[in-house]
């Protein structure tokens, strides 16, 4: 009985130190030794690569922040070092609380285990604590965060030790524990929002263990005092990031960004689900051994009794058998693979609940009370069954871990991200001073990290997303005070600062230093650069003033290319696919990557006739990642160039459904790359040419209208587009073009009057009104009754600020249809263009008449009413659009003019303060409101 008493003792004290010795060995052994997808956001701000003010996780802070005095090449290998010593730590932890967890809870148990606190004192004791240690430390998400740096080790550390103070003040009843853990959960909270979720079930456990004790004035003034002194951690970060800021921010800016953050994530629906699923294995068998259940349980039968007890053991047995599972694989896996969150209090709770149901298990199922023969048999058998299944586990669990998760392990520590980082700065040459920018932090964080390694300094990143941002901007302008071309005056560029002004920056950087970009991309800075490929990189040039397409591909790309791409397919690939294949974040991450830089640099190569080496670095795009549907795309129609049978443009729900879960062009292209298929093609051109990105609108449209010149809708977009770029000169010429295209469309009148739309709009931009004019005249001649024909002559009139002839238009439809509501609205907007006021107001009232709902009359004629200078008619329109429409700013305005002139100062304030809530930024009648405002608060 001594020896028992020993070794249980032994598991207490000894064991756990053991425990973590051995697993602090097999993770420094496992450990990752540079960054990885998990721990770049800590490495970003250890090497000083992150511009952002940090406001969360204070003690993370604290424990990492001296990393950055070390040499760079060391930070990733001591941060994720620390990361295994806190792990070990936090196994440690779970032994010792696993050793403590009581094993008095039912009937069954007391009757076996006579000691004092219910603590194991059998010479198996030990046995619960490896099993639970074993399948906490293997378990995936565990063993991930214990070899990178991410910070969720110190939030499962402390969240620990928290649980191990609890059991510790059981046994001893020293207030002190006590006290260390209410200490201990205001720190937790203060570094870890999810603690916020956790505290009422903290707040339940110490009132429930020190019972009514809790509420004794002094005990409990210490421990909510210790508990705020915890809490006080929250102001730790935002005073550091104010000091760090110089002022750029106030401390309760960062204060109230903090407390944002961590409200925005507690309340997050995205993680609800998940949470949900993770509690059913983790706070539900919890709370089942928490409970001291009473020997009778509301029966006094003792066949009921009896019943009560095979139940009991029942579902002990089987949430035993749901946690592993569990800590093996969970049965949701794919839903926490939808979430950014690591979940492990969720899973170290599922562990401890393992372990003390494992000794659970062998205590109650070991012979001790059965009477019946025949009962006292059967139940011999199956506690012998059940016994021999815990002792089974401890080799199973193990193996079957290891040989599930070390090859993930493995596979993550590969060193493929090394080598991404060394592809993305490759082609950099650090002496010029180059500007590298990437729409991806992980790109910039990577690339800037690498040439830090190499103890190179000369170069600026530039993270594009934030770029629209004031606070950004002074970051750069700090960081790089004698190369970046700063704003001079904020006022100037409200935010977000337009894209003009963008652009103008980055140009002017490009007059003295090489641009590079990190990742394929799209929008304005391509409409005044366009690309060179350098494997993974993408190095920006100026256009010329008047080119409206990129120069062919050059020879240096073209061996530059090829060279990379030979040699990362056989040193680089390899590694790649071994990580994807074991659905590593990284290997997905990179097979990403390098797929969409293969499917881009066959697009280029497909657009130059090369079609064969196109075709080959787009199957190998597929083959590298099979869900790069874009590739897939363009080699299909790779085939059909290379056939000479180019299929028509079609659009339809299935050619869209194979993105799914990808929905947006913007999205999609992102991820996978640029699309070179007539369909797609001119869908993209569309948008582009929509956000007034012309060039690129261009460079599709021409192509689709090379493939398919009878596909008029292009044809006709061409010649918008030449209008847009202020050449009607090359309108003219695409009209003439269009016109000897032989397509039975034209037969179509809608299509007809779309080109007729486009010469007179050249014809007029070009200052011909005259030779216009003439084209519409000829036109309503033809077609003196056709509403379409005339509304398209009304539709260009109005364009271009003729109401006159516009109204004469509107007339001839109104004699066709004296009772259409759309052509009388047009007419009464038409006459208060005219400053036609009073008619205009007849007109609108009409519609109004005829449409009670049409607010669009309704506001025209509020406004109308306010030209007049007939306030009240207008004040009672307004109102009337504001009970459907309360936030449109339009309205707002209205009133606040009406407010003004009728002197009624409050009215004024009351709206034009409403009308700033809403209006968007940057526009010059918002600056007159604001200036009015000032001129109505003056004293």
């Amino acid at each position: 009985m001594e020896s028992n008493t020993n070794i249980s003792k032994i598991t207490r004290t000894i064991l756990p130190w053991v425990i973590a010795l051995v697993a602090l060995v097999g993770y420094v052994i496992t450990l990752n030794p540079w960054i990885s997808v998990e721990n770049i956001a800590q490495v970003n701000r250890i090497a000083g690569l992150d511009w952002a003010p940090s406001v969360m996780a204070p003690l993370n802070y604290i424990i990492t922040q001296p990393i950055s005095f070390l040499p760079v090449k060391y930070q990733p290998y001591v941060l994720n070092l620390v990361a295994a010593i806190l792990a070990a730590a936090t196994l440690w932890t779970l032994a010792r609380s696993v050793a403590l967890f009581p094993q008095d809870r039912t009937k069954d148990q007391r009757s076996r285990e006579k000691n004092e606190f219910g603590l194991l004192s059998t010479w198996w004791s030990w046995l619960p604590v490896v099993i639970a240690v074993v399948i906490c430390g293997l378990q995936i998400a565990f063993w991930r965060n214990a070899i990178n740096g991410t910070g969720e080790m110190l939030d499962t550390f402390l969240f620990a030790y928290i649980i191990r103070c609890l059991l510790e003040y059981r046994i001893g009843e020293q207030d002190k524990w006590l006290y260390k853990s209410a200490l201990v959960y205001g720190l937790s909270m203060a570094n870890n929002w999810a603690m916020i979720g956790f505290l009422p079930f903290f707040a339940i456990a110490v009132i429930g263990i020190k019972g009514i004790e809790f509420f004794n004035g002094q005990f409990f003034k210490r421990f909510v005092l210790l508990f705020i002194v915890g809490l006080l951690f929250y102001l730790f970060m935002p005073l550091i990031a104010y000091i760090q800021g110089g002022g750029q921010y106030t401390f309760w800016e960062l204060l109230k960004g903090e407390l944002g953050q961590q409200k925005s994530l507690l309340l997050f629906r995205g993680f609800r689900w998940p949470v949900f699923l993770l509690s059913l294995t983790s706070l539900l068998p919890l709370l089942l051994i928490s409970i001291r259940w009473s020997s009778f349980v509301g029966d006094v039968s003792p066949v009921a009794n009896y019943l009560n007890i095979i139940l009991f053991k029942f579902i002990h047995l089987a949430f035993w058998v749901i946690c592993l599972w569990v800590m093996y694989e969970p049965f949701y896996q794919k839903v926490l693979d939808n979430v950014p969150l690591q979940f492990l209090p969720f899973f170290y709770i599922t562990s401890l609940c393992t372990g003390y149901i494992s000794g659970y298990l062998l205590l109650v199922f070991s012979p001790g009370s059965e009477k019946s023969g025949r009962e006292n048999a059967l139940t011999h058998g199956i506690g012998y069954l059940v016994r021999a299944a815990v002792w089974v586990s401890l080799i199973a669990i193990p193996v079957a871990m290891i040989g599930k998760n070390l090859p993930k392990i493995q596979a993550m520590n590969n060193g493929a991200m090394k080598k991404l980082a060394h592809h993305l700065v490759l082609p950099i040459n650090t002496d010029k001073k180059p500007v590298i920018m990437s729409d991806e932090l992980s790109l910039l964080t990577l690339a800037g990290f690498n040439l830090l390694e190499q103890g190179k300094t000369n170069y600026l990143l530039i993270h594009t997303a934030p770029l629209v941002r004031h606070d950004y901007q002074k970051y750069l302008a700090k960081k790089y005070a004698d190369t970046w071309p700063a704003l001079t005056n904020y006022e100037q560029f409200p935010e977000p600062i337009a894209s003009i002004a963008l652009i103008s920056q980055i140009r002017h950087l490009s007059l003295n230093h090489q641009i590079f970009y990190l990742n394929p991309s799209f929008g304005y800075y391509f409409e005044v650069f366009y690309p060179m490929t350098y494997g993974l990189d993408w190095q920006l040039n100026l256009y010329s003033n008047n080119a409206l397409y990129p120069p062919p591909i050059t020879e240096e790309e073209l061996k530059f290319n090829m060279d990379f791409w030979n040699s990362v397919q056989n040193d680089t690939f390899p590694l790649i696919e071994q990580a994807a294949n074991q659905n590593d974040p990284g290997g997905l991450a990179l097979r990403q990557i390098y797929s969409r830089a293969l499917n881009e640099w066959g697009v280029k190569l497909q657009r130059n006739n090369r079609l064969d080496e196109a075709s080959k670095y787009f199957n190998l795009a597929i083959k590298l990642n099979p869900k790069n549907e874009v590739a897939k795309v363009n080699l299909e129609f790779n085939a059909q160039l290379k056939s000479k049978t180019v299929k028509q443009i079609s659009v339809d729900k299935e050619m869209f459904n194979r993105f799914a879960p990808l929905r947006s062009l913007d999205s999609i292209m992102r991820a996978h790359g640029s699309f070179d298929h007539p369909t797609f093609m001119f869908i993209v051109g569309n948008i582009f040419f929509q956000n007034g990105q012309l060039r690129q609108a261009a460079n599709l449209f021409s192509r689709v209208e090379g493939f398919h010149p009878d596909n008029i809708e292009a044809g006709l977009q061409m010649g918008y587009l030449y209008i847009r770029l202020g050449r009607p000169d090359l309108a003219i010429e695409q009209v003439k073009k269009l016109k000897t295209v032989n397509s039975y469309r034209w037969k179509d009148f809608t299509n007809y009057l779309a080109l007729v739309h486009l010469e007179v709009s050249a014809h007029f931009e070009s200052k011909d009104i005259a030779g216009g004019e003439k084209i519409l005249q000829d036109l309503i001649q033809k077609n003196p009754k056709d509403l379409a024909a005339l509304q398209t002559a009304t539709q260009i009139y109005m364009s271009y600020r003729m109401p006159t002839n516009a109204l004469a238009m509107i007339e001839k439809q109104l004699e066709i249809t004296p009772d259409d509501v759309s052509t009388m609205l047009n007419k009464g907007v038409i006459l208060m263009q005219m400053n036609q006021f009073k008619p205009a107001i007849d007109v609108l009232t009409k519609v109004l008449t005829k449409q009670p709902s049409n607010y669009a009359a309704l506001l025209n004629r509020a406004i109308s009413y306010l030209q007049l200078g007939q306030y009240d008619a207008s004040q009672r329109d307004y109102e009337r659009i504001l009970q459907i429409y309360p936030k449109l700013h339009v309205v707002h305005y209205g009133l606040g003019e009406i407010g003004l002139r009728k002197k009624d100062t409050a009215m004024a304030i009351k709206h034009f303060e409403t009308y700033l809530k809403y209006a968007p930024e940057g526009t010059s009648e918002r600056k007159q409101v604001e200036e009015k405002l000032k001129q109505l608060k003056k004293p």
